[in-house]
């Protein structure tokens, strides 16, 4: 319940609806009553842009079934949780690999992830960082053909604008992947979902790629993982810890951090031996999670 208390305010904070009492009422209401009803998923991260959406075309009980049937018949019990992100950002890779290498390559050098760019995008099925217009298109196309369908969009994201992430620095694409108007970097809505329904990977590849995942060793999972884990900010897993910026300004990790999800949390820096770590206590399984990356 705090945590959900807490989302709230994060929470399309410049709609109007949800900036007066009665929608973050509604909005507590039916999230509160999801984790109540389903208490072994509970409240995840990315509920509440999820509810949100909802609430601004039905009412409280109506979204509250629509949400059951999102978790239930659309596979995102397993997929949008947390600890199931790792395997995912996994399968992206690689798929971008397959379909977007070149650009992908040129991303990895340049030190953009996919855990700075797909893990809200997937949290909260592009409910943040996409323009209004074509999130709705997005969702009729996950409707239609499922979380798998998430996949085909991030590709045809990057393969619709290709040439010019070729040419961009870092922080460049930070900027443009946030989709502000300004940075002339419209998406044609019609192009951009045909585009992403031929992008979209089968069952059978993806089930692929999941046994590689599993096939991974534990450092290579810790990988993927950690990097996650410090992209996200730790914001949705759960205890902080008190902040320790690193004193050498030219790491890329804590303008990156800035740029995707605002300031870090629960970040050490240790000079001796030039690496960042931090530490996550998962509310649900009490478990410490602890990672750490070179910034030599």
């Amino acid at each position: 319940m705090e945590q959900i208390r807490k989302d709230i305010n994060r929470t399309f904070p410049t709609h109007t609806y949800f900036m007066e009492e009665k929608g973050q009422r509604a909005l507590f209401n039916v999230l509160n009553a999801y984790a109540v009803y389903d208490e072994s998923l509970g409240y995840c991260q990315g509920m509440s842009f999820v509810v949100g959406l909802l609430l601004m075309y039905m009412r409280e009980e109506d979204a509250f079934w629509v949400l059951v049937q999102i978790v239930s018949q659309y596979d995102m019990r397993g997929q949008p949780k947390l600890p199931m992100l790792p395997p995912c950002l996994y399968i992206l890779e690689r798929l971008m690999q397959a379909h977007v290498p070149r650009t992908f390559k040129h991303l990895e050098e340049i030190g953009v992830e996919p855990a700075m760019y797909a893990t809200p995008w997937l949290l909260t099925l592009f409910l943040v960082h996409m323009p209004f217009e074509v999130t709705l298109r997005i969702w009729d196309l996950f409707f239609e053909r499922g979380f798998l369908s998430l996949y085909g969009v991030i590709l045809a994201l990057f393969k619709m604008f290709e040439d010019k992430f070729d040419k961009m620095e870092f922080e460049e694409v930070a900027m443009f992947l946030k989709f502000d108007q300004l940075q002339g970097n419209a998406i044609p809505a019609n192009e951009f979902i045909k585009l992403a329904s031929r992008l979209k990977p089968s069952a059978k590849q993806v089930a692929g790629l999941q046994r590689d995942w599993q096939d991974l060793s534990e450092e290579e999972r810790i990988g993927i993982s950690g990097a996650f884990l410090l992209y996200s900010s730790t914001r949705a897993c759960a205890g902080e810890t008190c902040i320790k910026e690193p004193p050498h300004k030219h790491t890329p990790l804590p303008p990156l951090l800035h740029l995707f999800y605002g300031e870090p949390r629960a970040v050490h820096f240790d000079e001796a031996e030039g690496t960042l770590s931090w530490r996550v206590r998962s509310r649900r399984t009490r478990e410490c999670v602890y990672a750490a990356r070179s910034v030599a």
